[in-house]
């Protein structure tokens, strides 16, 4: 029996090199794959919160547009050469839109402009009580509707081709046409998205 004891080794200086140096091995490992998982998931995370973004605005501003109406005559600039703003119009490196946002037959004036590399959005209430609506009152805190934009990107290329749509004819005689169309283009992680939108209303605000 005290051969037998006598005979039992203990863990030599080599085999506890070898086993913490497996340790390490395995424990690397395990580091990476959850280094690479959380990775993943924060990317997947980021592309759902811009792509759930992204949508929000588009349903936002499609509506904005489609419903816009002209409110004033007054020129941009101030020069009538360069024609009547109607309902969408670029002022003052802002986009803006006149449109009715709380069904009270007057409009609010909706203004999209860059900020710090995030598209901001903001609005302010009429102080007029009848046609035309020219003085609005102070504006909303912009508040970011697209952040992150992809760098070089300009106001005028966001809302690019702002014109009015060619004039119609109604029951043989010629109106003056107040409709407007916009092709919008932006980018984020190099991603493009291109859209047409325009205004439906072909009359002003009554």
């Amino acid at each position: 029996m005290k051969r037998l004891l006598r005979n039992n080794k203990g863990i030599t200086l080599v085999e506890l090199l070898i086993t913490i140096s497996l340790i390490g091995v395995v424990l690397l490992i395990i580091y990476n794959m959850f280094f690479i998982s959380t990775k993943n998931y924060y990317n997947i995370s980021n592309d759902v919160e811009i792509n759930r973004e992204v949508r929000i605005f588009l349903v936002t501003i499609q509506k904005e547009i489609s419903q816009a109406r002209k409110a004033n005559d007054l020129y941009i600039d101030g020069k009538k050469a360069k024609g009547k703003a109607g309902p969408i119009f670029m002022e003052d490196g802002k986009f803006s839109i006149y449109v009715d946002l709380n069904n009270d037959g007057k409009p609010e004036l909706v203004q999209y402009y860059l900020k710090d590399g995030n598209l901001v959005r903001r609005q302010s209430a009429t102080t007029d009580l009848a046609y035309p609506y020219e003085n609005f009152k102070d504006f909303t805190y912009p508040k970011v509707v697209l952040r992150n934009l992809d760098e070089g990107q300009k106001l005028e290329d966001i809302f690019d081709n702002i014109k009015f749509i060619e004039k119609e004819s109604n029951n043989w005689q010629e109106y003056e046409e107040t409709r407007k169309s916009v092709n919008l283009n932006f980018m984020i992680k190099n991603k493009v998205y291109k859209h047409y939108l325009f205004t439906k209303s072909k009359v002003e605000f009554e």
